[in-house]
């Protein structure tokens, strides 16, 4: 919660030293960020999915579970990947320089290539490819976990119930 509040003010410190500063290229940028049929959409989404909703499942005691508190971490992943889309993307669609009359313009305004998309694509595909490895090498489940079936030689995932200890139950036991 105090990570969704302070990147809520760093957010904001960072737009309004922005604001104090408009000349007419950044204005353009504003325009994309707050135009819904631009790139809107997708600043909202990452300021509710970075800032509110954290806060709000994690300050209100109701909406507090590990379910949740899961959902709202996968939310801040997405949100704080849509903030570095918009960092990047927007920036370089954006002409700053005044261009010639004689240049094309696909030259001036930055559109993401096939080539770009699948190197990012590679790069999730890496990134799962690895932790796959990973939960191979070492076990995702804990071993505390597991419990051999009688009659089979392997072990398998099942919950144990966790027998509580009583102080006499410690006292008698031998060490």
């Amino acid at each position: 919660m105090i990570f969704s509040l302070f990147y809520a003010y760093f957010y904001f410190s960072d737009y309004v030293t922005e604001w104090y500063n408009l000349q007419n290229t950044p204005n353009l940028l504003w325009e994309k960020f707050f135009d819904f049929s631009q790139y809107g959409v997708a600043f909202y989404a990452s300021i509710l999915m970075v800032t509110l909703v954290p806060t709000v499942i994690i300050g209100i005691p109701w909406f507090r579970s590990v379910n949740s508190i899961a959902f709202s971490s996968l939310l801040v992943v997405i949100g704080l990947w849509i903030r570095r889309y918009l960092m990047i993307v927007p920036v370089l669609e954006t002409p700053y320089l005044p261009v010639q009359q004689d240049i094309r313009q696909d030259w001036v305004l930055y559109h993401a290539t096939w080539i770009e998309w699948t190197i990012t694509a590679a790069g999730v595909a890496l990134f799962i490819l690895f932790f796959v490895i990973a939960s191979r090498i070492a076990p995702i489940i804990p071993c505390s976990e597991m419990v051999e079936k009688e009659g089979e030689s392997r072990f398998v995932f099942s919950y144990k119930k966790k027998k509580h200890l009583s102080p006499h139950d410690l006292s008698t036991k031998e060490i």
